[in-house]
């Protein structure tokens, strides 16, 4: 069975508020439905939107879309939102930002140590694509990733997708899923900011816009997501934005075409 877990949040209580997550979500529903062969039921799709996307939700959506999968299943999880990077015990952690978290009671997000739990279950021959259009997304590999002494803050458009705190407590998203079943793209790399922006009249995030973009050109379903990132960071590139799009995890599923087959 194909599954998805969709995750957007625009409306933070205790962060600043974002604009196109909302259209992300639904321009990715409306792919899988008709380019990747996904139906539009509750049992395929799950998605959490703003108020709807607390941590007990989301870890619910992701045990979910995990359990009972087989080979050849195709399973998708995209997140459009804020991201943190958090220091406990002089460890530095990864975060997602669900809608109840506040940076003071930081367990609300969803941690690296969460997604390490579910993701590594993932049994072979099942290509699990995991998507996040989040500031600072990237930098999958621990080692290259430098804890900060002290908390940074900052300053940013309204337009990117970066944690700003009420708090004015930390903010990023990184991670690693190496060595499991799981391939993450990831919108920038850990020392970027992710934007959003207006296309044709509408707010989306820049990766997702050019994801899709690339991926409903005539073989956009055919090449390898190693050829797909190259060619999306290109149009990034040439449109004048300065993100660069990650992707990081298994070497197989990196030299699939985008959840179907072997390229």
């Amino acid at each position: 069975m194909d599954k998805a877990l969709l995750v957007g949040i625009n409306d933070y209580v205790y962060a600043e508020q974002l604009d196109g997550c909302l259209n992300d979500v639904s321009d990715m529903k409306a792919f899988l439905i008709s380019h990747c062969g996904f139906q539009d039921t509750e049992i395929v799709f799950k998605i959490l939107t703003d108020s709807e996307a607390t941590k007990v939700n989301v870890l619910q959506g992701l045990d979910w879309l995990i359990n009972e999968i087989h080979s050849g299943d195709k399973i998708l999880f995209y997140y459009s939102g804020h991201g943190a990077c958090v220091s406990e015990d002089s460890t530095n952690h990864e975060v997602i930002c669900t809608i109840d978290f506040n940076g003071l009671k930081i367990h609300n997000g969803i941690w690296d140590t969460d997604f390490k739990r579910i993701f590594e279950s993932v049994p072979n021959g099942v290509e699990f694509i995991w998507i996040s259009d989040s500031c600072y997304s990237g930098g999958l590999l621990p080692d290259d990733f430098k804890p900060t002494a002290k908390i940074k803050t900052m300053r940013l458009s309204k337009n990117t997708n970066t944690l700003l705190l009420k708090n004015n407590s930390m903010l990023g998203i990184t991670g690693s899923v190496i060595g499991m079943n799981v391939v993450l793209i990831s919108s920038c790399s850990s020392d970027m900011e992710s934007v959003s922006d207006r296309f044709n009249g509408r707010y989306n995030g820049v990766l997702t816009y050019y994801l899709l973009e690339e991926l409903k050109s005539p073989f956009g379903l055919q090449m390898s997501l190693i050829n797909l990132i190259n060619n999306i960071n290109s149009n990034i590139a040439k449109a004048g934005y300065g993100q660069v799009t990650q992707l990081e995890g298994s070497e197989e599923i990196k030299n699939k075409s985008f959840l179907t087959t072997q390229v």
